[in-house]
């Protein structure tokens, strides 16, 4: 996962495509974030995924697809 600038913030998990959707939908509560990626091809051909990611103070990791 990359995250650049505080204000402006980018998160692209490793194995993600532009036309995955990554970040079409988002759930944030505290330091746990749900992502969806509706058109990601990660378990059949445009089947979605969904990212957990979770900040640890150094910065967001991707703990679960």
């Amino acid at each position: 996962v990359s995250l650049t600038g505080a204000a402006g913030v980018k998160l692209t998990p490793a194995g993600t495509a532009a036309g995955d959707l990554f970040g079409y939908a988002l759930a944030v509560e505290g330091s746990t974030m749900l992502v969806g990626a509706p058109a990601s091809d990660s378990a059949a051909f445009d089947g979605g995924a969904a990212y957990v990611l979770v900040d640890d103070g150094n910065g967001w990791t991707v703990q679960a697809e």
